[in-house]
């Protein structure tokens, strides 16, 4: 794989494109791990509704007045949020909160929208150089 050799610069400190992956997937396999976590997720739903709300706002913020540090800030708040979604989705999973039909959806779409932020983020990374 040719990208994971690359490296990138960011406020003056070279990071490699394999860390980066390295640490969105932990990050991403932690979120799979609430599956075996003995916790309850399920009240974390009211505030990920409200993060939500707030990303999408802050994005049609950003859509008027693009400012590049904003829009670093918009992808990775998304991508921790929707890493949270899809703890919040497996936790549902555990204890039967709803239909498999459901939850295959709403997983794909997490997943989806995770490799888009980090897609965005891989482009943000590799323009700054």
């Amino acid at each position: 794989m040719v990208f994971l050799n690359r490296s990138s610069q960011i406020s003056g400190r070279t990071y490699s494109t394999a860390s980066c992956c390295s640490v969105f997937l932990y990050s991403y396999f932690l979120a799979l791990s609430a599956i075996f976590s003995a916790q309850r997720y399920y009240t974390l739903g009211r505030y990920l509704f409200i993060a939500l709300l707030v990303v999408i706002f802050a994005s049609l913020l950003n859509f008027f007045i693009n400012l590049p540090f904003m829009t670093l800030a918009l992808t990775i708040g998304g991508l921790v949020l929707y890493i949270l979604f899809t703890m919040y989705d497996f936790n549902r999973m555990k204890n039967k909160r709803f239909s498999p039909r459901e939850m295959g959806f709403n997983l794909f779409i997490n997943l989806l929208i995770i490799i888009k932020r980090l897609l965005r983020l891989y482009r943000y990374i590799n323009n700054r150089r």
